[in-house]
């Protein structure tokens, strides 16, 4: 039979694998973008995956979230994206933190990671999780916004201060300059946002259709991917004790 990640070798090299599966990478956010991000790191030969979020599979999640279908709604969605995971991947070892990310918590979720994807929407927890990560010389990439967007080949990994056009991608440059960061790598889609009615309730919560949401996750899985692959970012190697405390 042949060995799963065989095509994988193939094409990056039996080294460069091994140094993906030593690796050991925190998602935080497993909704339309973090979801389609741990299923790349996952496929990829991801060793160790710290899977955060704090919410359950929801019906309006259907129409983009990997980790949803009928049989996950209501379900936490670290046990979702678990259940994803292991139908296609037995061996990377998963930690599950169905926990908020707050500025107290984040210390210990990024404890002993060698790389952070930040997935999720809750500005101020995106704020503190990439001071965090700045202070700490933790490589870290996050997700703009992809809420209200149609194209999926916009998006692209650049450094927050050449950003525009992205609401969400305005604030954050802000509040981190203000914390005296002016440079961070995110994943951004070059298309302006679209002008949508409001939803059901009258507010206006971000529209989104299948394919842009994990447009973006697969992107910043990529770009992790890589730069492991090239030595960017530095695996620090084996071992089993990567418990968040």
């Amino acid at each position: 039979m042949t060995e799963i990640h065989a095509r994988t070798k193939r094409l990056i090299g039996d080294e460069a694998f091994a140094r993906l599966q030593n690796a050991k990478i925190a998602v935080f956010g497993l909704g339309g973008v973090g979801g389609a991000a741990a299923w790349g790191l996952s496929r990829s030969g991801i060793g160790f995956l710290r899977l955060i979020d704090c919410d359950e599979v929801a019906i309006s999640n259907l129409n983009r979230q990997m980790i949803a279908d009928y049989d996950t709604i209501g379900k936490r969605k670290t046990d979702a994206a678990e259940t994803m995971i292991r139908r296609y991947n037995k061996d990377s070892i998963l930690e599950k933190c169905d926990v908020r990310a707050t500025k107290e918590i984040i210390p210990a979720l990024c404890e002993n990671m060698d790389a952070v994807l930040d997935c999720i929407d809750d500005v101020a927890a995106k704020e503190e999780l990439a001071v965090y990560c700045v202070e700490h010389n933790i490589p870290i990439f996050a997700s703009m916004g992809t809420g209200n967007k149609l194209e999926a080949s916009c998006f692209s990994v650049m450094d927050l201060a050449k950003t525009q056009g992205d609401p969400l991608a305005r604030v954050m440059r802000k509040r981190l300059k203000d914390r005296g960061i002016t440079h961070l790598p995110v994943c951004i889609s070059s298309e302006l946002p679209i002008a949508v009615p409001t939803d059901e309730e009258g507010k206006h919560s971000p529209a989104s259709i299948a394919f842009v949401p994990p447009s973006a996750g697969l992107v910043l899985a990529g770009e992790i991917v890589k730069r492991i692959i090239k030595g960017e970012i530095h695996v620090a190697g084996n071992g089993n004790d990567h418990t968040a405390q």
